[in-house]
């Protein structure tokens, strides 16, 4: 069988993948990484991060800095008992306050894994009092240990007592004060082959973010249910005066043999992004609102489960291994039948392959070596969805447009959907798609 693709959307959407990737040197450059300079030993030191998108690191800012944010940096700099204390004997540089003239200010909840699941704004600074650091917590670093609220647990108490006792109870009441939304975990059904296949057909509960979109008598485009009553889509796949042609399939799996589990709805408000450019494909994407039926306060979706919304742009990168799925074309333009999916891995940047059209900050490339795995024609606006360490699933990306789908050197692009999280919560009340509710 030749090599499938899944669609992207509309005759300007057209996603492909990509053969070359960035060489290992370029690769570790584009990683998210975090370390301790200028202290007595590895375990304490000013906090210094590279983000992802920038070859220098940076400092944290003090203001924003306190027991719960550095508990986060200890577990993943891998002290696995957090951190135990933010003040330390720490030898600043002479011209670290010369040297340094922004630093990063970062927010975590506190049950984070890693400064990745943070979010970052940058800041000016000019002292070297304005960064922070961290003293991480290990058999020797004294008696008492620091809990996430500031206070000192008990001297007397066996170490790995006061680690499970204590933090994982603190996790659990953060946790347990939070909007019980589960989002980007299938309920059940069969688990997924682990491999680079291209255009295996899905079977239900695989994707239960999944939907489709039909115009009149033809479905168009997918589409992402990230809860409530809103689905995520690229701008170029809708428009506000075709609102009433719109249908919003979800549970679909194959259009020639409907499932009995397809349920279908109407589009109640469309919302494109107001800086959506139909020549570059800048900020190409929008919400569908679904139409609540008579009778209902809320949109029933019983075999569905949202994708989780990013917050931060940090989660995955470059080489991660993501899923791209939906109803889209083969790449010798045959028509596809039932929902396809394919593994394709994260491309750093593909300025190279589109030159003055690929745009960083709103974008982001996927595909695989040979081309094989691909979003083509009629998938615009579906999924590219990546997996944490947790097994929670992010829609990392939208279906956007891309060129010679299922060719070499030729990458899908996709709408880079963390640098949308406030413009999507803003539109659809943060607690319906985040995760944690930051």
């Amino acid at each position: 069988m030749a090599p499938q693709c899944v669609q992207p959307t509309g005759e300007a959407s057209r996603l492909t993948a990509s053969k070359r990737v960035t060489n290992v040197f370029i690769q570790r450059q584009r990683q998210f990484n975090i370390s301790l300079k200028h202290g007595n030993r590895d375990s304490e030191g000013i906090v210094e991060v590279k983000l992802v998108d920038q070859d220098e690191k940076m400092f944290i800012c003090n203001d924003s800095w306190s027991i719960t944010q550095a508990n986060v940096a200890c577990l993943d700099l891998g002290f696995k008992q957090g951190a135990h204390d933010i003040q330390g004997s720490f030898h600043f540089p002479e011209d670290l306050h010369t040297s340094a003239t922004e630093c990063l200010q970062v927010h975590c909840q506190g049950f984070e894994s890693s400064l990745t699941e943070c979010t970052f704004t940058k800041r000016k600074t000019n002292s070297n009092r304005g960064v922070a650091g961290v003293v991480c917590y290990t058999q020797d670093a004294g008696s008492s240990l620091a809990r996430w609220d500031g206070t000192e647990l008990e001297e007397n108490k066996e170490e790995t007592e006061i680690l499970t006792a204590n933090m994982d109870a603190e996790r659990k009441q953060i946790k347990s004060l939070l909007p019980k939304l589960s989002c980007g975990v299938k309920r059940s059904g069969p688990t997924r082959r682990k491999r680079v296949v291209g255009g295996i057909p899905a079977q239900l509960g695989e994707f239960p973010w999944q939907v489709a979109i039909r115009e009149d008598d033809k479905f168009s485009c997918g589409g992402i249910y990230i809860g409530g009553c809103w689905v995520l889509t690229a701008a170029h796949c809708v428009r506000v005066s075709k609102i009433h042609r719109y249908q919003i399939w979800v549970s679909l799996l194959d259009w020639i043999k409907p499932n009995p589990e397809i349920t279908v709805h109407m589009a109640n408000k469309i919302i494109i992004h107001e800086n959506y450019n139909g020549a570059t494909y800048q900020n190409d994407i929008a919400l569908i609102e679904l139409k609540k039926r008579q009778t209902q306060t809320d949109c029933v979706l019983p075999t569905t489960v949202p994708a989780c919304v990013p917050w931060s742009p940090y989660l995955f990168t470059p080489n991660d291994k993501c899923i791209i799925s939906g109803l889209g074309r083969e790449r010798d333009n045959q028509k596809v039948y039932s929902l396809l999916w394919g593994e394709v891995h994260l491309i750093a940047n593909c300025s190279k392959y589109y030159p003055g059209r690929f745009f960083e900050k709103e974008m982001i490339c996927a595909g695989t070596d040979d081309g094989s795995i691909d979003a083509c024609k009629g998938d615009s606006g579906g999924p590219l969805v990546c997996q944490d360490a947790n097994n929670k699933t992010y829609i990392w990306g939208i279906v956007s447009w891309g060129e010679n789908c299922g060719k070499p050197d030729f990458p899908g692009v996709y709408t880079k959907v963390a640098n949308y999280f406030d413009w999507i919560s803003h539109h659809v009340g943060r607690a319906v798609i985040s995760q944690y509710n930051v």
